[in-house]
């Protein structure tokens, strides 16, 4: 593999557990808007008529944000599963604990070279699902910027 593929790969792993946190609480935050008021008959705040809940869920899942983090989801993570356990523990231990793998050594109780392995054959394994949904990582990524951006312009106007 090429150092830059294994650099875009390796983005795509350190960004999944926040990529993942993110659906979890978008879908959170969809559901909520789906049942808010209105769901029971009454008139809405807007002045809208209201709609079945069921309805207004579906429409509220079919929000192209989520879509597209679910996508990510659905792609990586079974990929990830399809590694074995060395390999899925070296995974999760170097991208997301960011232990080191002198420290993995240890930990594992394998040689350092064993380790270095597990990690190539890893990524060689996730390489097709990481680039299958890089453009909507770096579609997550500006997002995710933007609101950073956001939250430090409205620190600095308070």
């Amino acid at each position: 593999m090429k150092r830059g593929e294994i650099m875009l790969i390796e983005g795509v792993i350190r960004d999944f557990p926040a990529i993942n946190r993110d659906m979890q609480d978008r879908k959170c935050w969809l559901e909520i808007i789906s049942v808010s008021p209105g769901s029971n008959g009454e008139p809405r705040v807007d002045g809208g008529s209201s709609s079945p809940a069921q309805e207004r869920f579906l429409k509220a899942m079919d929000e192209r944000y989520y879509k597209k983090l679910q996508r990510i989801v659905n792609t990586f993570y079974p990929a990830y599963c399809e590694l074995t356990p060395p390999e899925s523990r070296v995974v999760a231990l170097y991208y997301w604990d960011d232990m080191e793998i002198a420290e993995m050594t240890i930990e594992l109780d394998y040689s350092y070279r064993y380790i270095q392995r597990l990690k190539a054959a890893a990524l060689y394994k996730l390489k097709r699902a990481c680039m299958d949904i890089i453009s909507d990582v770096d579609a997550w990524r500006e997002v995710e910027h933007n609101e950073l951006s956001k939250a430090i312009r409205s620190l600095y106007s308070a």
